[in-house]
């Protein structure tokens, strides 16, 4: 949802520039310097084995090939990698410049070429019809104006066109009842995330949720399916998904004897992201 007070454009993008990429790399930059080969390698396998181990089925990176692709909000730049491995004609834009340098990095370490452009997400630098595809991954929720960027998505893409986006979604662990009893158990299990210490402690769910990406993060919004919905007004919507519980976030006695199916099982029923497959 909107905040009424919320921080301005300038003082999200100062944020990011010295985050870019978000919450992991507050983790992964505890064991390898940010842009290295060893931060990649181990960005890579945090994506495939935690964040997108279960949605990655709907990103269709293969199906892509010779198309125009704008990922909004590129961050340290995996996405726009994977569509350009699969011959996709890559645009990446991000508010922060570290995240330009972070992606041009990842790119050039995998021998891949794509354009990237420093950009606000309310204001793209780009004209009417331009993209066969949209795609913004966890990044519309941080932005002050989202209804803004939902609106500056559909107008670059083509008419026919696909967007998938996704926002912080509100399950059933952050409704009111449930809420305390979620900080409760965090408290009981010593759940601990590397720069999301004090979420546990969180006053309201709006403040847990704005910590997801760190402890300082400016915005971090969260919807029920009913206020998403209301952005995508202008888009044809042909599916929703909920996706992306964080397993590496739990002790690691209880990672370690998780089997796959409960993973899946909560990753679908109380995943933290909801992913809106969209036309124009």
């Amino acid at each position: 949802m909107e905040s009424r007070n919320k921080p301005d454009i300038a003082t999200v993008r100062a944020y990011w520039n010295r985050l870019p990429g978000g919450g992991c790399v507050l983790e992964v930059g505890k064991k390898f310097e940010v842009g290295t080969p060893e931060f990649f390698v181990y960005y890579d396998q945090i994506k495939k084995t935690d964040n997108e181990l279960f949605v990655s089925g709907i990103f269709n990176f293969d199906q892509y090939s010779g198309q125009k692709i704008l990922d909004i909000g590129c961050g340290y730049g995996w996405f726009v990698k994977e569509f350009a491995k699969n011959g996709g004609v890559v645009t990446g834009i991000d508010l922060s410049p570290s995240a330009v340098e972070l992606t041009n990095k990842m790119l050039n370490y995998h021998r891949l070429a794509a354009d990237i452009q420093e950009a606000n997400a309310e204001q793209l630098p780009f004209t009417d019809d331009t993209f066969d595809f949209v795609f913004s991954n966890g990044v519309l929720h941080h932005t002050p104006d989202t209804h803004q960027a939902v609106n500056e998505a559909w107008r670059v893409l083509k008419p026919g066109g696909r967007a998938l986006i996704s926002l912080y979604y509100r399950n059933v662990l952050l409704q009111p009842l449930m809420f305390r009893i979620t900080q409760m158990v965090m408290r009981l299990l010593g759940m601990k995330v590397i720069g999301r210490e004090n979420m546990a402690k969180s006053a309201s769910v709006e403040e847990f949720v704005r910590q997801y990406d760190g402890s300082d993060n400016p915005i971090g919004k969260v919807y029920s399916k009913k206020e998403a919905l209301q952005l995508f007004s202008k888009f044809k919507i042909v599916k929703t998904e909920l996706h992306y519980f964080p397993k590496r976030f739990l002790p690691e006695a209880v990672r370690r004897h998780m089997p796959i199916w409960l993973h899946k099982m909560l990753d679908n029923n109380l995943g933290t992201m909801i992913y809106f497959d969209l036309r124009k």
